[in-house]
């Protein structure tokens, strides 16, 4: 079995560009809670603007094809998200504190 690296999987995603900004989705912020889990599966936020929400799923799919050709990676979900409204990109919190019991309003609520 191949032990996934972050760093691998940051350096494909640097090769996607927001085709709005001229940046690369690593150097601009827009991922977050990037996860590496046993057999595979990498999951990680984009972060965007919710007024460009609806124009960058194709840019959420380049996301999701550059992660998948890293050697090792078995699955890719890429989320995307904007902040408002958002307690994963307000407090830039992983994927597995949001879903945790909090004071803070939910998401789902």
């Amino acid at each position: 079995m191949i032990h996934l690296k972050k760093e691998n999987i940051l350096n494909a995603l640097k090769t996607v560009q927001d085709e709005m900004t001229g940046k690369d989705i690593i150097s601009s912020g827009m991922v977050t809670g990037l996860q590496i889990h046993d057999g595979g599966h990498v999951i990680f936020l984009l972060e965007v603007d919710a007024n460009r929400g609806a124009q960058l799923e194709e840019l959420r799919q380049r996301a999701e094809d550059a992660a998948a050709a890293v050697k090792g990676v078995r699955k890719v979900s890429a989320i995307l998200t904007s902040e408002r409204n958002n307690p994963i990109a307000a407090n830039k919190t992983s994927l597995k504190q949001a879903g945790t019991h909090s004071k803070k309003k939910s998401f789902w609520s």
